[in-house]
């Protein structure tokens, strides 16, 4: 049977390439099909006689699945070309067809937004490429080009990305063809359609920004979409449905991804199916519900940089969600569906040993088991570090052969570790490390018969790393404290008996025990007993807080005194406990900008003074002719130039800091909030339950002629009322109320209450209700809460109430004044209460009787002039908290939504706390800063002073070993940071 081939020139990939030959195989008297997708090939046989109808369905099936792709017999190129040319002419006269596409790439390890926005600008200098998008939080970059200069642009840009940020991994996405209206020519008219449909795109962003609170995430499995291409395509189209937001296909992994508002699920997942199902028939769509973050123990890892390529190679695992790292606390997180968390947990294990056999994996279990605070990792360095200093000491006292031995021994016992590191990582292409350096420097010593400096180097290279293992160690232990509020069981009641159980099991509504010497499992509210509760684990601070029935109680405090039985009210990861211990433990994954740029400081300077050292030994021995001279100085080169004082004490620096004040009840979120902290020009303050206690307290009893009654009277109209007002008034009145002489009691929406009281009606609440009643009185002027009392028809008097001040909200206000801190107050409350309260405190500026829109809107003024820092602790703080540079919460009072868009959480309420805050954080960002210039000085120093052979090894090893030492303990003084007020 004869075969016939016809060209498909443009075919986007393999997949493509393939569904052809299998469309064009079930046409009717096809024999069989093939694709060649290198060649753009496509081959069949059928009857000779049959050919040209063959072709022609073919060719009619060809251009109504790819229509961009252009069909013709390969034999009749030149030809075809010739014609083609001219239609291409002809097409792009009239502006009709010309084809233009929209690339799309994932682009990860890009530091920062402002790198991101740079490389955005370099890439839009390209000649032909247009609309450029480069959305670092997304990660992803978007272009749109003619499409017959996809494949150099992309080259270009692709070489653009790796001189700019050598990090970054860039995968291709694929494409989208743009047809009709979207002309690449500017000056067509179907531009102005593009445009607008671009700004669109742009605005949708925008929205998707302002407007995505409350989303949730959906994920589905999308199996059988032919190519990435495709993928990429429907990806735009369900993107731009409205309401959806953060929409991703993943082709490789056949997974969907993206979020909206709960409400609108189910509309858009109707519209999802739709849209795949329209393109692509052959798809199969499942809903992935039930992920769950899982965590392990990864000890003994010995770097940040280490533990971010074990999160990353983790995110390359098929089934694996999302991945992270948190070096401090020693955890790698990933997510992934429960029924395969077994078989990922395998996988990711077996990675962690291929690229880091020496750490111990352990699984981090849910039950919260505390391990005993004895226990504590093994260490197997300090025998060895004692055998090989031994041994050193031995060596210098020997000579000849028996020193060369001896040496040599102390050299192995001491570096066998180091040297099996070296020669793993070269092998996985991880080339410029300490353990490369460590490892080259010390056998050119030994290739120079140098034995006691291999050696030498060698131990006190350990005793370094032994220090800083050990000060890692210490930082981690700091937060420990912290972490014990983590609840080991909870005892529920069930069936009339109650069982010991994981507060994971325990649901709202449940009843729990809780003993004394217990802590508190989960938030509730109690219903039987009374008992006095050991607070400082939360806060910091060694203060009883006593609760009785109806009292609210939240996870992690300790029970001291009576039984209590608790109504659950909120399950276990939702509880105080569980947002704390998640505020700690991932903490490390928003980094200051400092870390940063020594992780990327770190990756050239290594290779750079590696090539200086092979430069110094070269220049040494061409202008001495001497290479041992050569060699010992590019030796003491290579000594000098690790960068373990950095790269350790730098994090080091702000792990400490965070740990230290979280020592006393402020939760700081990551070295990323610190870094903002430490540069607050202005911090705003609101006043209602973050300045003020809430407990109102009566002030003055005004146009009375007997204060006492007014206020006995007004505590029995009063007596059923839960509001704070009311609880004023009682704790004024002294008097114990009868509540069988009570009768009648009514409430007046929008005005206050009227009661009979032994005969007497009286009526207590705002002017209105009294001038509805047609009681005479005079309306007062007061900052303060009023309310007016009568009693029979008759005028009784005026009771005056105001907020109450925190104890420490003047020292607050003062504080941060000394810290040359500008003070404004904002409130809800009328402008004059709120000015009198920043007169009375002596703050800056205040801005009354603002609603939360109003309250944002402030801020972004303020923000013209300087870093703002919002405290606040209500619901209605949350937008402001998030729009501020760095929002802190009052956590102990302060509402759910207020903390979770907060950078920081003040446990014990109290606002002097953000005059400690500010500080700290400027002590911590000033040691960051002295670690990198006095690392960076002292090596810079050493590495000149080495070049001309002033600097022997020992000054390197000072500047290696000895700068790193004075780093960490530099760094560990933040761990105090919160015992200074």
């Amino acid at each position: 049977m004869p075969e016939y081939r016809l060209k498909t020139e443009g075919i986007d990939c393999p997949h493509c390439a393939g569904k052809l030959a299998e469309k064009a195989a079930e046409i009717e008297g096809v024999l069989s099909a093939s694709a060649d997708f290198e060649k753009e090939i496509l081959t069949y046989s059928c009857a000779e006689d049959k050919h040209e109808e063959i072709e022609g369905k073919i060719t009619e099936m060809i251009r109504a699945e790819e229509p961009e792709v252009k069909v013709y017999d390969p034999d009749e190129e030149h030809h075809h070309e010739h014609e083609h040319h001219e239609h291409e002419h002809h097409e792009h006269h009239h502006h009709g067809h010309e084809e233009a596409a929209s690339y799309i790439f994932e682009v990860k390890g890009i530091d920062c937004p402002n790198c991101a926005k740079k490389l955005e600008a370099k890439i839009a200098a390209v000649e032909d490429i247009r609309n450029v998008v480069l959305d670092y939080d997304k990660s992803t970059l978007t272009y749109e080009c003619a499409h017959h200069d996809g494949k150099r642009n992309a080259e270009t840009v692709m070489k653009i990305i790796a001189e700019e940020e050598p990090e970054a991994e860039v995968t291709s996405k694929g494409h989208v063809h743009l047809h009709n209206d979207e002309c690449s020519d500017e000056s067509c008219s179907c531009h102005e359609h593009h445009h607008h449909e671009h700004e669109h795109h742009e605005h949708h962003h925008d929205h998707e920004e302002v407007h995505a609170e409350g989303t949730e995430k959906y994920r589905f499995s999308v199996t059988g979409i032919d190519c990435a291409n495709c993928a990429a395509g429907l990806e735009r189209e369900i993107a731009g449905l409205d309401g959806v937001y953060n929409c991703h296909i993943d082709f490789m992994n056949s997974s969907l991804v993206y979020e909206c508002l709960p409400e609108n699920a189910g509309i858009i997942e109707q519209k999802m199916r739709r849209i795949i199902t329209d393109d692509e028939p052959e798809a199969v769509i499942e809903k992935i519900t039930g992920l769950k973050t899982y965590r392990l123990k990864i000890a003994g890892i010995d770097c940040a940089d280490c533990a971010e390529r074990l999160a990353r190679r983790a995110m390359k695992i098929d089934g694996v969600e999302d991945a992270s790292s948190d070096f401090m606390n020693e955890i790698l997180s990933y997510s992934c569906l429960p029924v395969r968390k077994r078989d990922l947990e395998e996988k990711i294990i077996r990675m962690i040993a291929d690229e880091e056999p020496e750490v111990k994996v352990t699984a981090v279990t849910e039950s919260r088991q505390k391990k005993p605070a004895e226990e504590e990792e093994k260490d197997t360095v300090l025998p060895r570090l004692a055998a090989g200093a031994v041994l050193f000491v031995i060596g210098l006292l020997l000579h000849g052969l028996p020193q060369t031995v001896v040496c040599l021994a102390a050299y192995l016992v001491l570096g066998y570790d180091v040297l099996q590191k070296a020669v793993r990582n070269i092998g996985r292409g991880q080339v410029f490390d300490e353990h490369f350096l460590m490892a080259v420097a010390t056998a050119a010593a030994i290739y120079l018969k140098d034995y006691r400096e291999a050696a030498g180097v060698m131990l006190f290279y350990q005793i370094g790393e032994y220090f800083q293992a050990r000060a890692v160690r210490s930082s981690r232990k700091s937060i420990s404290a912290l972490m014990d509020i983590r609840p080991d069981y909870a005892y529920v009641k069930r069936d009339g008996e109650y069982l010991k159980v994981d507060p994971d099991e325990v649901g709202i509504g449940e009843i729990v025990r809780v003993r004394p010497g217990e802590r508190i499992p989960l938030d509730g509210r109690v219903i039987s007993g009374a008992s006095s509760l050991n607070t400082a684990s939360l806060t910091g601070e060694s203060k009883a807080r006593d609760v009785d029935v109806n009292d609210e109680v939240i996870s992690g405090c300790v029970n001291e005194t009576g039984v209590l039985e608790i109504e659950v009210q909120k399950e276990y990861g939702e509880s105080t406990v569980s947002r704390i211990l998640d505020l700690v433990e991932n903490n490390e994954s928003n980094k200051a900008k400092t870390e940063r740029f020594i992780t990327k400081f770190a990756r050239y300077y290594t290779p750079a003074v590696v090539f200086a050292a092979i430069a110094v030994a070269a220049v040494t021995a061409l202008l001495t002719n001497d290479v041992r001279d050569g060699i010992e100085r590019a030796c003491t080169f290579l000594v000098i130039s690790c960068p373990c004082a950095l790269v350790i004490s730098i994090p080091l620096s702000f792990f400490a800091g965070i740990g230290g004040l979280s020592s006393r009840g402020i939760l700081v979120k990551g070295a990323g909030a610190v870094e903002v902290l430490a540069e607050t020009d202005t911090v705003v303050m609101d006043k209602t339950g973050t300045l003020t206690s809430g407990e109102f307290a009566v002030a003055e009893v005004r146009s009375s002629s007997d204060p006492e009654q007014t206020l006995k009277d007004a505590a029995y109209a009063e007596y059923f009322s839960n509001h704070p007002v009311a609880a004023g008034i009682r704790r004024a009145c002294g008097e114990t109320v009868h509540e069988e002489q009570i009768a009648d009691v009514q409430e007046i929406a929008g005005r206050g209450v009227s009661v009979n009281v032994m005969g007497r009606h009286i009526l207590a609440g705002n002017y209105k209700l009294m001038a509805e009643n047609n009681i005479e009185c005079r309306q007062e002027t007061s900052s303060g809460t009023l309310v007016y009392v009568a009693s029979d028809g008759i005028y009784e008097g005026c009771i005056v109430l105001q907020d109450q001040f925190k104890p420490d909200a003047a020292k607050a206000v003062r504080q941060l004044h000394e810290a040359g801190r500008k003070v404004v107050i904002v409130s809800g409350d009328s402008a004059e209460i709120t000015a009198e309260a920043a007169e009375a405190l002596g703050a800056d500026q205040a801005f009354g009787g603002c609603l939360p829109a109003e309250k944002v809107e402030t801020v972004r003024k303020l923000k013209e002039t300087g870093r703002v820092l919002f405290v606040g602790d209500g619901v209605n703080d949350a937008p402001v908290l998030a729009a501020a540079d760095a929002g802190a919460a009052m956590g102990a009072l302060g509402s759910d939504a207020a903390i979770e868009a907060a950078d920081v959480v003040i446990m014990d309420d109290q606002p002097a706390k953000a005059a400690l805050l500010i500080s700290a954080c400027q002590r911590i960002m000033k040691v960051a800063r002295q670690n990198i210039v006095f690392a960076i000085g002292i090596k810079a120093l050493t590495l000149v002073l080495g070049a001309f052979g002033i600097a022997n090894m020992w000054m390197a090893i000072f500047a290696d070993t000895g700068v790193a030492m004075l780093c960490v303990l530099n760094s560990l003084r933040l761990l105090h940071i919160g015992g200074k007020d």
